[in-house]
């Protein structure tokens, strides 16, 4: 059982992170990203330790799937 959905992401130094609308907004001098995130997932973003952590709505199969 995989269990890489339950580390956080670590965000370096120099990266601004914006989490709006079911989207997640990734910018540095190198360029910038935008990801959609499935509305089964939650982001909660902590500036104090720069990092990011995904948790789950439900215990669905899918949803687990998509954790992972």
């Amino acid at each position: 059982m995989s269990r890489v959905g339950k580390r956080p992401i670590q965000i370096p130094a120099g990266v601004t992170v914006k989490l709006h609308d079911g989207q997640i907004e990734l910018k540095s001098s190198h360029g910038s990203c935008v990801c959609h995130v499935p509305s089964e997932l939650q982001l909660a973003y902590d500036d104090g330790v720069r990092e990011i952590r995904v948790t789950c709505m439900d215990d669905q199969r899918q949803t687990k799937a998509k954790h992972g």
